[in-house]
């Protein structure tokens, strides 16, 4: 791209090209008003005019604004676009080649590997994302990539971890329809990025206690329905969305089991059905649930009666965590805590992973280490006892201040 003068000359391109990809008109309107700052400096910034400019923000937002100017003005380096964001299905329309092949036929392989629909639709959106990147950089071709390219990719664009999974993933598992060598060179230039690991919040057992109390009292003012729905996914761990969608068929009454499609994996999951979960289901349908001709088991509770829906499930948490006077100061609080709660009371109980995976629906059992990392009990019993170790006491005090070591 042959630069031009100065940037009063060439800045409309700019705009232009993050109202074509889908900027917001306020972020569009922000990168505006950033280069009417930096022309009222210099119309010809230099390098080191825009690391003053830079270290004089003291916010992140001006100093990432203004650091995209930069690299559009002395690079010709457009933004590198979030995959979050809703991106105009005419741009992929540019993709040709080797690129183009990759992204449409990846949706096909992945399905056929077992792969849910909205796993494949985050896949496709983060490779599409890369693969517009490189293009709009002038490679056609996968052997083109340079390491380069790579590298301001991952350490300018905000991609993380997971993000550079899923396009190794996918370049991976279409491989055979390119040139497979040029696709393992280009994954080897991939940055080994440590993954920010997610720490699931679950309830202390002082809320649990707290919980039982409001949902088993006969004057919690919690109706039978809510207090069913409480108990399914305290002891199911089933998720909101199955929840609401649990129909009579799924309810095995001889088999004291709750056997249904989940929503998010579409995969089947057995749970079983307890004394008090299916003492409260049967009270429930035949003491409060409205008769009306309906497959699905939890109606509203409004004159307009129908089948509850997923979000409708929050306002019940809500109640819940009200009457237990708990988090109330801002704190996570929902049904899937519950569900978090068993997995954890299941760990603790030595069950085994694969069972516990298989009860809560896991597409994989890995997805249980998260559980694994938030259980602090359980970390500290796998901790190394550095008593023994010739450490002087002064390290911790001046460290972390009085210690008990």
């Amino acid at each position: 791209m042959q630069q031009q003068v100065n940037l009063r000359n060439k800045y409309g391109q700019l705009l232009d090209y993050m109202k074509e990809i889908g900027y917001k008109d306020s972020s569009i309107r922000y990168m505006y008003r950033t280069v009417q700052k930096i022309l009222s400096v210099t119309e010809t910034p230099s390098a080191e005019d825009y690391e003053f400019l830079i270290n004089q923000q003291k916010r992140y937002s001006p100093r990432h604004d203004i650091r995209i100017v930069k690299e559009f003005d002395l690079e010709g380096k457009y933004p590198i676009v979030n995959y979050k964001r809703p991106l105009k299905e005419h741009l992929y329309g540019a993709l040709v080649g080797e690129f183009a092949l990759v992204r449409n036929s990846y949706k096909d392989i992945a399905l056929k590997r077992g792969l849910v629909p909205k796993t494949v639709k985050i896949y496709t959106a983060v490779t599409s994302v890369f693969l517009l990147y490189v293009h709009n950089l002038g490679r056609r071709r996968f052997c083109e990539i340079t390491e380069a390219d790579i590298q301001h990719y991952f350490t300018q664009g905000k991609v993380g971890a997971d993000q550079c999974k899923y396009i190794k993933s996918v370049l991976s598992d279409c491989s055979f329809l390119v040139n497979g060598n040029s696709i393992k060179r280009l994954i080897g230039l991939f940055p080994q990025m440590p993954r920010q690991q997610k720490l699931c919040d679950f309830l202390t057992k002082d809320e649990i206690v707290a919980i039982q109390k409001v949902i088993l009292a006969d004057d919690s003012n919690l109706t039978l329905r809510n207090k069913c729905i409480c108990i399914i996914a305290m002891f199911t761990g089933l998720r909101s969305t199955d929840i609401a969608n649990l129909k009579f068929e799924s309810i095995k009454w001889d088999k004291n089991e709750i056997v249904l499609v989940q929503s998010k994996t579409h995969s089947v999951v057995r749970v079983p059905m307890i004394p008090i979960v299916g003492n409260y289901l049967y009270r429930y349908i035949i003491e409060e649930r409205p008769k009306v001709k309906s497959d699905y088991v939890f109606m509203t509770e409004s004159n307009w009666v129908r089948p509850i829906q997923a979000r409708m499930i929050y306002n019940v948490s809500e109640k819940l965590f009200k009457l237990s006077g708990l988090r109330q100061d801002g704190r996570r609080r929902g049904l899937h805590l519950l569900r978090h709660n068993l997995a954890i009371s299941m760990l603790h109980n030595g069950t085994e992973i694969s069972v516990i995976s298989n009860i809560l629906g896991h597409k994989s059992p890995e997805t249980i280490e998260n559980y694994l990392w938030s259980d602090i009990e359980l970390l500290r019993k796998c901790a190394i006892d550095i008593s023994e170790y010739p450490v002087t006491n002064p390290i911790f005090t001046e460290t972390y201040g009085k210690s008990n070591i």
